[in-house]
């Protein structure tokens, strides 16, 4: 193994990822040579200093390296570090050191990486189903199919959300909300729960089951109350606060659809959100005329358990022509009304 590599296990131990075998391996290669355990104290004492930057959101590494470089002079006078096997090439120190330099850059990038990834982890759901997800230990997320968000757990605040999210913010104190950076709104939460949807193309919707939601557009501020629906046009970034009517805004979470006298279209729109797929009408059938006329409140086991139970309520064609579970192909739909 190549010292870079060891210096990459150093960046991984500093930042709580190291297994038991690179454990293994890294305190046979400190304790070989007491040049190594030197490399490892220089390169923690830079970690540490990293990490004094709270609200780090990315890591220079053409930065770092230069200012390594300015801090050991390069030049072939300069003090040599001993290296740690010359073996049968003879190379000089000289070059082991610069490697040394060139390694730590390298180390000191993943560093960042992991440092970043602490401050700010990423979550995103590549499932077919609903994916809780713990923010903090006062606050939990759940997170629709194909739905990414990033938290930055040092200023409590969402810096993007892409998709749909269930949000249980009911533990966290006045003094200290949640904060959403949502396309042009700016949302601020505590003793809340909330449903927010940021889809390409769509509105921004966000619905508050408990407490309230201040949301900031445009200068303008305003309070959304526990039962009430906040609706941002992408078109015209107009915006208004209507009772929330949606019964999956909040079920979905627990694995449950709701449907009550539901527009045939909103059906699939919540079943494509719920399962992250795809449906298509293929022929002139009108999803305005149709609705799910009868309560339907279920826990579909699968997909297709779900599609069947919308086809025995309205009959129509429901097929995916190509295998492909997550597009499927709608035709003649029988109007119910």
């Amino acid at each position: 193994m190549g010292k870079e590599q060891y210096i990459s296990l150093i960046a991984k131990q500093l930042g709580d990822e190291l297994n038991t075998s690179e454990l293994r391996e890294l305190n046979g290669w400190l304790s070989g040579n007491s040049a190594n355990a030197d490399i490892k104290s220089d390169f923690q004492h830079i970690w540490e200093s990293v990490s004094s930057y709270k609200a780090a959101e990315s890591f220079d590494s053409s930065s770092a390296f230069e200012k390594f470089s300015k801090k050991y002079d390069l030049s072939e006078s300069a003090p040599k570090i001993a290296p740690i096997s010359v073996g049968a090439s003879g190379q000089s120190a000289s070059y082991f050191r610069k490697l040394a330099i060139a390694a730590t850059a390298i180390a000191l990038f993943l560093g960042g990486y992991f440092l970043s990834q602490k401050i700010n982890p990423t979550f995103s759901n590549k499932t077919m189903a609903a994916l809780p997800i713990s923010l903090s230990q006062n606050a939990s997320a759940t997170l629709k199919p194909n739905t990414s968000l990033r938290y930055n757990s040092k200023k409590s605040k969402i810096s993007s959300l892409n998709g749909g999210a269930y949000f249980n913010l009911s533990n966290i104190d006045d003094s200290e909300p949640i904060s959403f950076d949502v396309a042009k709104a700016a949302f601020t939460a505590s003793n809340a729960k909330l449903n927010i949807e940021n889809y390409e193309g769509q509105d921004i919707v966000a619905d508050v089951e408990e407490g309230s939601v201040s949301v900031k557009v445009n200068n303008k501020e305003v309070l959304v109350k526990s039962g009430e629906k906040f609706i941002l046009s992408k078109d015209n970034n107009s915006f208004t606060v209507m009772e929330s009517n949606s019964s999956n805004a909040f079920s979905w979470s627990k694995g449950i659809l709701s449907f009550d006298n539901t527009p045939l279209y909103q059906v699939f729109d919540d079943i494509e959100k719920f399962y992250g797929i795809e449906i298509t009408v293929t022929d002139d059938s009108s999803l305005e005329d149709s609705h799910l006329t009868t309560a339907v409140n279920f826990k579909p086991k699968t997909l297709e358990e779900c599609l069947d139970v919308v086809q025995t309520m309205i009959p129509m064609n429901i097929s995916s022509p190509d295998g492909d579970r997550t597009k499927w192909e709608v035709s003649k739909i029988q109007e119910t009304n």
